[in-house]
């Protein structure tokens, strides 16, 4: 996305928006929080999957929508385009924790180390 809209911001603009690649960066801080809450008639990984997964493609799909209008803008939005990402980057390090979770739950448990 940045190569896309280097020709209209500045450097200052696409430094802002590097701050969506953090959750990424910090989801080991969240990653406890995964583990333990979860519903019981769903599963322990699955509950954060599958909502994962389904808020990540609604975002997707209204980005798809915009993101033409955004870009076509005289001044670019990076601020609103940064906190989209930032939230679509959460969501996915969310899913990510609960599918590598989910990964060594099915190992043996001899080779969890």
């Amino acid at each position: 996305m940045p190569i896309l809209l280097k020709a209209k911001i500045t450097y200052a603009g696409l430094a802002i928006f590097s701050i969506a690649t953090l959750p990424a960066t910090l989801k080991l801080l969240w990653s406890p929080l995964i583990d333990h809450y979860y519903s019981s008639v769903i599963g322990r990984r699955k509950s954060w999957i599958l909502p994962s997964t389904l808020l990540n493609g609604l975002l997707m799909l209204y980005v798809g929508a915009h993101v033409e209008d955004w870009l076509a803008q005289e001044v670019v939005p990076i601020t609103y385009i940064t906190i989209i990402f930032f939230i679509s980057n959460f969501i996915m390090s969310t899913q990510d924790i609960a599918v590598d979770g989910w990964g060594v739950s099915l190992f043996e448990p001899e080779n969890r180390h």
